[in-house]
């Protein structure tokens, strides 16, 4: 292989290896990619390598969904490669998603399917316990007039 061609290694199975490395040349990184400079003595090049980790990752989203949407949006989640598990929870609008899939590859898929959809955050964590405090006799007793 020359200097400009770059070598992946075929099996990338995230269950059987914790790391895998993957070879290319320092012009194609991207900023937030981990690697190893390795000096090539006998052709005068270094040699990158980067290092994937496959580590299981939980990604919390919140999508606007009612209960029809939990079928549509377990499709498009199930369409995935390397998800493991998806919890729902239609009061909070919350869904919980672990795997090996990278977050924003999660994100894209549920937005395709025609959910709006964004990452869970610290502000709708006290926005619900909010709704929840202070509207709660509301949301139970929608015709509580007097």
């Amino acid at each position: 292989m020359g200097p400009g061609s770059f070598r992946v290694k075929q099996d990338l199975n995230p269950k059987l290896y914790e790391r895998n490395l993957v070879y290319r040349r320092a012009s194609t990184l991207r900023a937030n990619q981990k690697y190893i400079i390795i000096p090539n003595l006998l052709l005068g090049l270094f040699l990158v390598v980067i290092l994937i980790d496959y580590i299981m990752d939980v990604v919390e989203l919140k999508v606007e969904m009612v209960c029809i949407h939990e079928k549509r949006l377990r499709k498009c989640l199930s369409k995935l490669k390397g998800i493991e598990k998806v919890e729902v929870d239609t009061n909070c609008q919350k869904v919980v998603v672990s795997g090996y899939t990278h977050k924003n590859k999660i994100l894209k898929a549920v937005r395709r399917g025609g959910l709006k959809a964004d990452f869970w955050s610290a502000q709708n964590e006290l926005l619900n316990a909010y709704v929840s405090a202070n509207y709660a006799s509301l949301r139970f007793n929608p015709f509580n007039f007097f």
